[in-house]
């Protein structure tokens, strides 16, 4: 085993690591044979510039850095992923791993390096476990923690993305047996809870963390954005068990990382609409902007035309059996780097799952969920109200009853029109006595081929929703929407559409909802009396909505943001786009109803005719969903 630059950096025990763990020391400028024995390089930190130029020098190595704990690995090779610049931008924050003052090392500590150094090589000759890991020791303690950690595919040092192709975006939808007819999901995806997933330095997951609430077992995961340490965000995760919300916590963290920028293949297709439209979905069938938005002061979207140069990603008619092309910046909702960005896109119809079909579905029915919930927001149909106390599931009551107990809200249900036959309500909390220490009202929407898990889905939502505004009491909480009574645009991000309606001020806006006081039994209810057929099979379930969508003049097309991040779990993430329904946007600048014929007749779930609505008429406030 031949240690390159650490006489140094080693100080005493650099004698010892040669007399009892047969280690040859050997300086930078040395005349170096690389033999079988391994080779290790040490610094006290490693730049980007440093790893780059020890690569091309060296066929295999390993770095070693000397801080205020010593780290170890991984293998750097000629192909191989998983580098340590790959681990330098998981970490928290940006700095090179090592840059730490060293501390003084303890006795005993060259018995532990020098083990540590021989497992590090017997991976190098196919004795180990093979998949990029990082030794740490720590001198404190001389305990030694091995961390694995994902190869990250943005990597500039490693990363070798294949390039976007029309085949590559072909779909063959397969068939996926079930457990049981009344769920959708092919496995339970429990496993993301790993090391490799979680772990506080350099795993995609940089903090996972499980919260006591007033009602249901939540958790929150922190991740940073593709390509950035510094850029964190938190995903959140809520079911009747811990172990369970920590793994939704950690999925909805893996979607959204995917659904930022191209993560499995790299975007090569660039060009207008009108050199592309043979193969190309045109943008405006997604929503665009009214010209009034465009001339808001600094509002920062282009108008979309025809010879306007874009990126272009493909997608995958499900409908049509064809590769399509999807402008890049509204398949991804954080890129747009390169080149003009025509929307301000969210993560909405994005869905991670075990396999393909099984996310697809999903996204779909979050599509249709948004659709309908935002149809009925901007037209304000007729709506049914169902009395929460005839719902025959005794879950629901207690939870509706418990909110009512700690809270003193009271839970109104609202069915929502879809025309695709999914069963879609609207959750909402209403402060039911005089205190001004809680939120006036709270909204969550939930869908669901089976009505009482969307009224389960709505639920969990909305629980949510109180315990994130428990500090309403503040009046520094209290200002802000009061200002954004005055002025809607002041309506910005995902959780200004919820503290507004917080105000006891904005509750007239409900009132299409409450045009009297019937309150329907459950099996009065559309959604009870239109089942979804019992299928076994995934496959069917998507066939099922695929035929809904078509009897409806909808597409679905499928954009596939799988990374390596998500194939080491044997996971899928895509983005589902719908043309024609209604876009989630957070933003009252940002809401798009433009182009959207689907807006302007709105079925309703009284049994009166679909509500035709003009632009003049549209809704004018912000929406209240997150």
């Amino acid at each position: 085993m031949l240690v390159i630059d650490a006489a140094a950096l080693l100080g005493r025990i650099a004698p010892r690591l040669v007399n009892r763990w047969g280690v040859t020391l050997a300086g930078a400028e040395d005349k170096i044979g690389i033999g079988d024995g391994g080779l290790i390089i040490v610094r006290s930190e490693w730049s980007e510039e440093c790893l780059r130029e020890t690569n091309a020098r060296f066929p295999a190595w390993y770095p070693m850095c000397i801080g205020d704990r010593i780290s170890l690995g991984p293998l750097m090779s000629a192909g191989s992923r998983g580098c340590l610049l790959c681990a330098e931008r998981r970490k928290p924050t940006s700095m090179p791993i090592g840059a730490t003052d060293a501390l003084p090392l303890p006795c005993f500590i060259d018995d532990v390096l020098g083990n540590a150094m021989h497992r590090l090589v017997d991976r190098q000759l196919g004795t180990g476990p093979d998949h990029p890991s990082i030794l740490e020791i720590s001198p404190d303690t001389l305990e030694v923690s091995p961390r694995h950690f994902l190869p990250d595919p943005t990597c500039p040092l490693c990363a070798d993305l294949p390039l976007d192709s029309a085949e590559r975006a072909t779909i063959e939808v397969k068939s996926r047996a079930k457990p049981s007819a009344t769920t959708f999901r092919v496995r339970d995806n429990h496993g993301v809870l790993g090391s490799r997933y979680t772990d506080p330095k350099v795993g995609v997951v940089a903090g996972l963390t499980s919260h006591i609430t007033t009602f249901l077992p939540a958790a929150s995961a922190r991740f940073g954005a593709p390509g950035s340490s510094s850029s964190i965000s938190t995903s959140y995760g809520q079911a009747g068990d811990h172990r369970t919300a920590m793994m939704l916590a950690v999925l909805e963290g893996l979607e959204r990382r995917a659904g930022m920028r191209p993560m499995g293949k790299q975007t090569v297709v660039h060009g207008t609409y009108g050199e592309l439209r043979a193969h190309a979905l045109d943008p405006r069938d997604l929503g665009l902007y009214s010209e009034e938005q465009y001339t808001l002061s600094g509002f920062p979207f282009m108008r979309f035309d025809e010879s306007l140069p874009l990126d272009w990603v493909w997608g995958y008619s499900l409908l049509r059996n064809e590769p399509i092309l999807v402008p890049e910046t509204m398949a991804y909702f954080h890129s747009g780097t390169r080149g003009p960005r025509l929307v301000r896109e969210t993560s909405s119809g994005c869905a991670v799952g075990s396999c393909l079909e099984e996310a697809v579905f999903h996204s779909l029915v979050e599509v249709m969920e948004r659709d309908a919930l935002l149809r009925t927001w901007y037209s304000r149909p007729s709506v049914r109200q169902i009395a929460v106390t005839t719902v025959p599931d005794e879950w629901i009551r207690f939870v509706v009853e418990r909110i009512r107990w700690r809270c003193d809200y009271e839970v109104h249900l609202f069915e929502l029109p879809s025309d695709v036959g999914l069963a879609t309500f609207w959750a909402m909390a209403v402060e039911s006595g005089s205190s001004s220490s809680r939120p006036h009202s709270l909204s969550a929407v939930g869908a669901d081929p089976h009505p009482l898990r969307a009224v389960r889905s709505a639920l969990r939502e909305l629980a949510g929703h109180i315990d994130w505004t428990d500090d309403w009491g503040e009046s520094s909480t209290r200002s802000r929407p009061a200002a954004m009574l005055r002025n809607p645009y002041l309506v910005g991000e995902v959780e200004d559409h919820l503290a507004l309606y917080c105000h006891p001020d904005a509750f007239e806006r409900f009132a299409f909802l409450f045009t009297d006081d019937v309150r329907l039994d459950w099996n009065s209810s559309w959604s009870s009396r239109n089942s979804w057929p019992d299928h076994l099979d995934l496959r069917d379930d998507l066939g099922e909505m695929l035929d809904r969508l078509q009897r409806c003049g909808l597409d679905a097309i499928v954009v596939d943001q799988t990374g390596e991040e998500l194939w080491s779990a044997d996971l899928v993430c895509v983005k589902t786009l719908v043309p024609g329904a209604l876009p989630m946007t957070f933003g009252h600048a940002y809401r798009r109803t433009t182009g959207l014929p689907r807006l302007h007749g709105v079925p309703s779930t009284t049994g009166d005719s679909a509500y035709r609505a003009s632009t003049d008429a549209l809704n004018p406030h912000p929406h209240p969903f997150a």
